[in-house]
């Protein structure tokens, strides 16, 4: 009687093969992320007249609040909703009572 086959790939080189799978997969998202990333914030500086010292010197208000906002909306956008909501919560609280229920407390 003849012995079976063995596999037909050795277990090491499908271990290697998984470990280089990964390893392109996870540079291939990082490098993806980082290409999305740079290109939305290389689009939204292409938006503003601002490029050196003296110019963001005539920055008005409103450009800063957007600047602001987007940068806001893209790396910590769940922190920045809480804290506008409890400074909004806090000031509605406190903005409406008469002043001398607010020196009592």
């Amino acid at each position: 009687m003849a012995a079976p086959p063995g596999p037909l790939i050795a277990p090491d080189s499908v271990l290697n093969l998984r470990l280089a799978l990964t390893v392109v997969v996870v540079a291939g998202y990082i490098a993806v992320c980082r290409l999305l990333r740079y290109a939305r914030r290389d689009t939204e500086h292409a938006q503003r007249p601002y490029r050196s010292r003296e110019d963001f010197q005539k920055m008005t208000a409103e450009d800063a609040w957007q600047i602001v906002k987007y940068i806001q909306s893209c790396e910590f956008p769940w922190i920045s909703k809480k804290a506008l909501s409890f400074a909004l919560f806090k000031y509605g609280y406190f903005g409406n009572k008469p002043t001398h229920v607010l020196n009592t407390m």
